[in-house]
């Protein structure tokens, strides 16, 4: 049975249905925009993590807000930007597609933060002249730009010009923890690990759980011989996440410095359970007998790790040392030959890493370094420098020659084939003298 108050409803419905159908009206469109209100709340407190630097804290909100807009480019943007903060260019490019799919025809947004994009991959070019302007105003346009360029140079190893744009940046935001991590990154990329440690630990005071800074915090004190500072952060990194088998590794060799030995073999015996190849993990363990005088122990881990990484300079090193107090003099010779020479490419390299970021546009210098990095050990990053080479400059006849002997090695007769092409048309055009004009 009807109560009054209901009865009074359908009389006031029946009196005023102009007025009960707008109040339908103001229902439905609430419970419509409530949605949209949402994912805009979670779109602006993306925009706002990424400009700070909190970029997990933002890549949060940002899945909040395609939980709603499924099909938006400025979404799609924002994922791309936050991906580029934490190095994923593959996850970035996945959303300049989509981005693409919805709309084929670039917008300036799109276009701006593609020039982002490619300049934090290291392809400066004219990315570098369209952003380098930007980098002196003070808005969120000025922070990108500073962060891309920031990104582009340490990655072609020009320290100085990096510093100088993160020095303007941080003027303005001093607490801007993307730019106190790049600081650090390049800090530590010149070897400057109390420099570098000191922005992390900025960056810590600011984001107790930065995690990226904690481990390369964590890693600058254990390379610099402050191994007691090291072992709080690198045994919060392991409770965080127990299965990581490098941080496990680290905090293994950190406990070796501060004399927890058994500790330590505990920990990398775990970790070779699980992965017997973990070259990281067999040098640590093979240090760690040598230090026990366990000569025969760190003979065989040594060499199972130099079958893995025959040029890795600190493992050959340490298997010398073994060999020397083993007494097996005609071995240790030989050994020490073959570490004189990794020691040798060591320091080339690294003298044409310094060249490089004094003449950063000179081809010839990025085909030394690429060439320098293959030689000792690093395909990958040394590869991209040999195309980086090329791209920049086509005529460039080394980086042809380097990729074309790289591409044999590799069994790609295509690859090698067309760089060996342009190498011998290079060296055709140079040989062929010009003809001079008749008078």
């Amino acid at each position: 049975m009807p109560t009054v108050r209901t009865a009074t409803r359908f009389h006031s419905i029946r009196r005023h249905p102009w007025r009960a159908m707008a109040a339908i009206g103001l229902l439905v469109a609430s419970l419509f925009a409530a949605p949209h209100a949402w994912a805009w709340y979670h779109f602006q407190r993306a925009k706002t993590c990424l400009a700070q630097g909190r970029t997990r804290e933002g890549q949060r909100h940002i899945a909040s807000c395609q939980s709603i807009w499924l099909d938006s480019e400025d979404v799609h943007l924002l994922a791309a930007r936050a991906a580029r903060q934490v190095g994923d260019f593959a996850t970035a490019e996945q959303h300049f597609q989509a981005m693409r799919r919805l709309h084929p025809e670039p917008t300036p947004e799109r276009s701006f933060e593609w020039a982002l994009h490619s300049a934090s991959a290291g392809d400066l070019g004219s990315n570098e002249a369209l952003l380098r302007p930007k980098t002196l105003l003070s808005s969120e346009e000025g922070a990108l730009a500073c962060a891309a360029l920031a990104e582009g140079y340490l990655r072609n190893y020009r320290g100085p010009e990096a510093l100088q744009v993160l020095d303007a940046w941080l003027e303005r935001q001093p607490d801007n923890l993307h730019a106190l991590k790049l600081r650090g990154d390049v800090w530590r990329q010149a070897e400057a690990l109390s420099k570098a440690a000191e922005c992390y630990e900025r960056l810590l005071e600011l984001d107790p759980d930065h995690r990226v800074a904690r481990h390369w915090l964590a890693l600058c004190l254990l390379d610099g011989a402050r191994p007691a500072e090291a072992l709080p952060h690198w045994e919060r990194l392991h409770a965080e996440s127990p299965e990581d088998r490098d941080t496990r590794t680290q905090l293994a060799r950190c406990l070796v410095q501060v004399g927890r030995k058994d500790e330590a073999r505990l920990l990398l015996e775990e970790v070779l359970a699980s992965d017997p190849d973990r070259v990281f993990a067999l040098q640590t363990l093979g240090h760690l007998h040598l230090q026990e005088g366990r000569l025969s122990e760190a003979e065989s881990t040594l060499r199972h790790a130099l079958r893995l990484a025959p040029r890795d300079y600190k493992i050959n090193g340490l298997l010398l040392q073994v060999l020397r107090q083993q007494g097996r003099s005609k071995e240790a010779e030989e050994q020490n030959e073959r570490v004189q020479l990794l020691e040798a490419r060591w320091k080339h390299y690294r003298k044409l890493a310094r060249d490089l970021a004094e003449h950063p546009q000179e081809p010839e210098l990025q085909c030394e370094l690429g060439a320098s990095l293959l030689a000792l050990g690093y395909d990958d990053l040394g590869l991209r420098w040999l195309l980086s080479a090329v791209k920049e400059e086509p005529r460039c006849r080394r980086g042809h020659e380097l990729l074309a002997e790289w591409y044999e090695n590799h069994r790609d007769a295509e690859r090698a084939s067309h760089h060996r092409s342009q190498a011998r048309a290079l060296a055709a055009s140079i040989s062929i003298p010009s003809r001079s004009s008749k008078p």
